[in-house]
């Protein structure tokens, strides 16, 4: 989710730096409006899509996860069963986060409408052809509400006439559904300020367009002059269209003092080409899983099972405490996704599919296991280098560093098409963890390449090792 989340921002700067760098101050609004009404909502769907003609194109990177590696005796399935359900609270923990935050947001709508029913009740209504328009008493105030104009009864006479054509065109275009548009995505992307630009530059462009229709009924020159003239109060609704907007006269006079763009302008759209196509060959090589909380739960479950069978028999306390865990795990799972179209829970679904990202024809072979079926050659692999990271691997190294409890390290290293250990990082709490993590990977001996398709291939392999530290 958050790899999602990421994406969506990533891709909604870049479709923000387009608009202005060059669009905004060409004077195609109709154009400009769609672009920024979709621009977010494209931004949502991009990271979903997966093409696999693009991704059919590019060199695969296979990567296998290897079962944890359990270094000591002291690391126990209580411990571990701790580690996970402190990883599920972190995770409700955040959800409550996002829930209240769009509470909030939500609350605030209901707030703004509330003002607007407040104003509606106070003024003077009539209606013409379709449109409310409603005086409010002791006011300077002028803005659209869908199809109201409200106007304060405190408005230069002189003015009303341009005032009202102004709000007229906001009311025929429809522009106060576009700010709705944001305010409902605010709601549930509150945390994310780019959706507070867009609708800041949809405002913006709704004037311009209702300047310029305006402009050309009056004349531009007797228009600049009535804009000049204006220090009325405005209403902090950030959903309804406003007149007297202080912070906008400047650009909405520069921009009445632009001439129209020429057409072949336009060809600036076709930027976004270029630009979605990175982001769909972005998407395709993607390689995060789509999964949830409970399902990544239940991997790291059958992940530690593994573990610990590949250390020997289980003794009857620790089957007791892996199956007590999978049952608290599957009532979570059954609470927040009851059940899936094939009628399973989701921890039954993570239980019957391997745990790689990606297979591959032939895995790569640890010297001593070769001439051994496929499988048996992956469990002989999985042992072998178990077994070597248990012997060689240095827990003293952090001593005295303040560490205590359970220790992570997350290794990565890749089999190339000779057999040999390269590109290995490490990520732990300390560096001396990854150092020593390293040197341990680095013993690994030279092994059989992976096949693939009849050819030899790189694979990637993820390496958790885990550890206990004592008070």
């Amino acid at each position: 989710m958050i790899h999602y989340l990421l994406q969506t921002i990533a891709f909604q700067v870049l479709f923000l730096l387009v608009y202005d760098v060059f669009l905004k101050r060409e004077t195609f609004h109709r154009a400009n409006r769609w672009y920024l009404l979709l621009t977010p909502l494209a931004s949502l769907l991009l990271p979903m899509i997966r093409i696999e003609a693009i991704r059919a194109q590019i060199p695969e990177n296979y990567v296998i996860s290897l079962p944890t590696v359990i270094v000591g005796e002291s690391v126990s399935t209580t411990s571990e069963a701790g580690s996970v359900l402190a990883g599920t609270t972190s995770w409700f923990s955040w959800t409550m986060l996002w829930a209240f935050g769009s509470l909030v947001a939500l609350s605030l709508l209901g707030i703004k409408l509330f003002r607007m029913v407040q104003l509606t009740l106070q003024g003077k209504q009539k209606e013409s052809h379709g449109i409310d328009y409603i005086e409010l008493p002791q006011s300077t105030a002028a803005f659209t509400f869908f199809r109201k104009i409200y106007l304060g009864a405190s408005v230069d006479a002189t003015q009303r006439a341009a005032i009202l054509q102004h709000e007229k065109v906001h009311v025929d275009e429809w522009h106060s559904y576009d700010l709705l548009y944001f305010e409902f995505l605010r709601i549930f992307f509150w945390f994310n300020p780019l959706v507070y630009l867009f609708q800041h530059r949809v405002g913006a462009l709704h004037e311009y367009t209702a300047d310029r229709h305006v402009a050309r009924l009056q004349g531009s020159s007797k228009y600049y002059q009535e804009l000049l003239s204006q220090v009325f109060q405005t209403k902090n609704v950030s959903f309804i269209n406003t007149f007297f907007n202080q912070s906008l006269i400047k650009k909405r006079i520069i921009m009445l003092r632009k001439n129209k763009s020429k057409n072949i302008v336009q060809l600036k759209y076709l930027l976004l080409l270029p630009i979605i196509g990175g982001m769909l060959i972005y998407t395709a090589c993607s390689q995060e899983r789509a999964s949830e909380a409970p399902s990544e739960i239940s991997e790291k479950i059958v992940d530690l099972q593994q573990a610990l069978e590949a250390k020997g028999e289980l003794s009857e306390e620790e089957l007791k405490q892996l199956n007590t865990l999978n049952v608290r795990v599957t009532q979570l799972s059954t609470a927040l996704h009851p059940v899936n179209p094939q009628g399973m829970t989701y921890s039954q679904v993570v239980s019957t599919e391997e745990v790689p990202f990606a297979t591959i024809d032939e895995t790569p072979i640890y010297p001593g296991c070769e001439n051994l079926g496929q499988q048996a050659a992956k469990k002989c692999m999985t042992e072998k280098i178990s077994s070597l990271v248990v012997k060689n691997f240095n827990t003293d190294v952090v001593k005295g560093q303040g560490l205590m409890g359970i220790q992570r390290i997350a290794v990565q290293f890749k089999i190339d098409t000779e057999g040999n250990i390269l590109d290995a990082k490490a990520r732990a709490p300390q560096p001396e963890l990854e150092t020593e993590a390293l040197r341990v990977i680095h013993l690994l001996p030279q092994m059989s390449p992976g096949v693939h398709r009849g050819k030899k291939v790189s694979v990637m392999y993820s390496l958790p090792i885990v550890f206990s530290i004592d008070e």
